[in-house]
This record gives structure tokens, C-alpha cells and sequence, in this order.
């Protein structure tokens, strides 16, 4: 095993991990299929905060860690760390996929409920701009605009919530994507600067839905909710001689440092 550069690199990787995984309240399996056995408008958005927040950050962590071992190619100098790389790229991959499975249950309801009101929108204008001028068109459709607005309200405050959180900005088609669902639902339900085409432009922003929820399910194709979520002491079980390496590497660099320094 070679000292310097790797020494210290496997001791930020061990620093890196224990912050992923002592991470408290991240999401679990069980959490996300509660979600989605949940009307929107019922769900523990504080909860939701707070378990998304710390996932990212566990998620950050175990990222930079695979990111320095591949980087100074750590399975050479040491090849005991192999097979906990395996391991923590597993956890990696679950937890961007239960990120991604709450990301694509909240906007498949949203969608749900959007198209409704994108139709039956639609429906109504439909003979009001073929008979009036669009602004008196417009005036007549207000009361509807403003009910389908107070009826989506418990949607739009969850999908606001998620896209707070920094967690596609890696992935810029996806990013941008959630940021054209926002403009999608000012489209459907705040159409008043273009309302002249509200009923001709229906069915280009359902294909629009249909393309966001596409692109959030083929990012959560790329992963699996099979691997077991582990906790720092089950994987410290799993890959003994890896951790053991670790705070021998910790212990000989504190040595170094006192002898230096005292």
C-alpha cells in the first residue's frame, strides 16, 4: 500500500462514508410506498423535507467517495477496499432511486390531476374563443381558471416544495424538464397571455406531461429498489478488513502528525 496521496485519500473516503450512512432520517422503501398509497394533499411534506434532505446529503457523500476512489484508482494500492466499493455504489444506486420513485409519484399524481383540468379547460374555451374575441373569452372563463386553481393548489404546493431541493441539477435534461412543468402549469391554468390558442395548443402540452414523467421514469429505470439499505455497522460487518485498513491508515497519520509536530 502506498502512503501520501492515497494514505490521505482513504482517510477522507473514511470520513465520507461514516457521514453517509450515520445520515439520520433518510428515506426508506417503506416511507416511499407510503407516499404512494397517500393523496397528495396528505402528505407529510415536513417529513418529506426533511428525510429528501438527508438523503442528498448521504447521497453527495457515498458520490465524492466512489468519485476519490476512482479517481487515485484506491483498488490497486488496496485492493481489500474492492468489494466495499461494490457495496457502497449499491447503496449509492438505492438511494437515487427512492429520490427518483418520490420525484415520480408526486408529479404521476400531479399529472393526473392536471390533465383533468387541461381538459376540461380546454372543453369549456373551446366554443367561447370560436364565438368572442379571446379577452371576452377570457373574462368568461375567469371563474373556472380561478376553481381549477384552488383545486390544484395541495398539487402545485408539493411539486413547488420538490423542485427546491438541488437534486437533478446533474442531470440538465431532467432539470430542465421540472423547471418546464412550472411553466406547463401556468400554461394550463394562468393561460392569460396567449389564451388566443389555449384550445388549438391542449394536446402539445399533454404531450409535454407525457415527455417530463418519460424522462423521470427512464432515470429511475437506471436503478433498483432490491439491495437492502445497510447502516454504517452492518457494512463495517460486511467489509471488516476494508475498515480496519481505514483507522490503521487514521491512527498512523495522527502518529505522524504528533511526531512531527511535538
Amino acid at each position: 500500500m502506498q502512503h501520501g496521496s492515497q494514505l490521505n485519500e482513504l482517510i477522507k473516503i473514511n470520513q465520507l462514508i461514516t457521514s453517509a450512512l450515520t445520515e439520520p432520517a433518510q428515506l426508506t422503501v417503506a416511507f416511499t410506498q407510503q407516499l404512494q398509497a397517500l393523496p397528495l394533499n396528505k402528505w407529510p411534506l415536513v417529513d418529506l423535507n426533511s428525510q429528501l434532505k438527508h438523503t442528498i446529503n448521504a447521497k453527495n457523500a457515498l458520490e465524492q467517495a466512489l468519485q476519490l476512489a476512482k479517481l487515485h484508482k484506491l483498488t490497486q494500492y488496496a485492493p481489500e477496499t474492492e468489494a466495499l466499493f461494490v457495496t457502497l455504489r449499491l447503496q449509492l444506486t438505492l438511494k437515487l432511486n427512492l429520490i427518483d420513485k418520490v420525484y415520480i409519484v408526486a408529479f404521476t399524481k400531479s399529472a393526473d390531476e392536471i390533465r383533468d383540468h387541461n381538459r376540461f379547460l380546454t372543453d369549456k374555451s373551446s366554443p367561447l374563443l370560436s364565438s368572442f374575441n379571446p379577452d371576452n373569452a377570457l373574462n368568461a372563463m375567469q371563474p373556472l381558471f380561478i376553481k381549477a386553481q384552488e383545486q390544484y393548489a395541495p398539487f402545485l404546493l408539493v411539486t413547488n416544495n420538490l423542485m427546491t431541493h438541488p437534486v437533478f441539477t446533474d442531470y440538465p435534461k431532467i432539470h430542465q424538464a421540472l423547471l418546464d412543468w412550472s411553466q406547463l402549469e401556468r400554461d394550463i391554468l394562468m393561460p392569460y397571455d396567449n389564451f388566443v390558442s389555449y384550445s388549438q395548443n391542449s394536446e402539445q402540452r399533454v404531450d409535454k406531461i407525457n415527455t417530463i414523467l418519460a424522462l423521470l421514469s427512464q432515470q429511475h429505470q437506471q436503478s433498483s429498489l432490491e439491495h437492502a439499505q445497510l447502516a454504517l455497522n452492518d457494512i463495517q460487518k460486511q467489509h471488516p478488513q476494508a475498515f480496519d485498513l481505514m483507522e490503521k491508515l487514521k491512527h498512523d497519520s495522527v502518529f505522524v502528525y504528533s511526531a512531527t509536530y511535538n
